[in-house]
């Protein structure tokens, strides 16, 4: 019975985070100028943390079903089990921009803090959308 519970949410949290990248095909943003404005190597984001200097590259995970993968060069990807949707990306203070190949998912852009191995993520102008907290699991 608690893997049933574990499983339901799971699913329903993997749903949440579909629902805030994917909207629909008409609504999403086109941004020409955004090209102009991805991370290369040299100036991958770096965050100002608390302790030390923190970065965004590596592999952060929502849930048992649904991760984040940064690089280094401003590329990454949100994995689920059957399928990756890939995306450039890039920060500016707090704000994390991801812009997805697949037009249909289009422009995202999130307030994001990371504190340690914690990267907390706020899709900006859907407040009835919750905070999501994913959890660092490689480099």
């Amino acid at each position: 019975m608690k893997n049933h519970w574990i499983r339901r949410i799971s699913i329903g949290l993997a749903a949440f985070l579909l629902l805030a990248v994917l909207p629909i095909s008409s609504m999403a943003a086109k941004d020409a100028g955004y090209r102009n404005k991805i991370a290369t190597p040299s100036n991958a984001p770096r965050i100002e943390g608390t302790i030390e200097e923190e970065s965004i590259v590596g592999i952060w995970e929502a849930d048992e079903v649904t991760s984040y993968r940064f690089e280094e060069d401003g590329t990454g990807a949100m994995v689920l089990p059957a399928k990756e949707y890939s995306f450039k990306y890039q920060t500016d203070g707090n704000e994390l921009t991801l812009k997805f190949d697949s037009s249909r998912i289009g422009k995202k852009i999130f307030s994001f803090t990371i504190d340690r191995d914690e990267l907390k993520l706020k899709l900006l102008g859907k407040e009835d959308f919750a905070a999501v907290t994913l959890e660092r699991v490689g480099d």
